[in-house]
């Protein structure tokens, strides 16, 4: 399997199980809407983060806590 590494601003790989367990929406236009701004994007990530106990914000070579 192989997922964007280096994607900018143009996709976003993101589990929509997960999204839907931290009480984010699912679909691609809702998802999609939850960051016009980076500092948006951030939030979204603190909000994923706070529900999952994961970080949304990694990168492919960070370790697993």
């Amino acid at each position: 399997m192989g997922l964007g590494a280096d994607v900018g601003g143009l996709a976003m790989c993101y589990r929509p199980d997960l999204f839907e367990k931290a009480g984010l929406p699912t679909g691609r236009e809702e998802v999609s809407a939850l960051w016009p701004t980076w500092d948006r994007y951030v939030e979204t990530g603190k909000k994923f983060a706070a529900a999952e106990e994961a970080s949304a914000l990694r990168s492919a070579g960070s370790r697993s806590r």
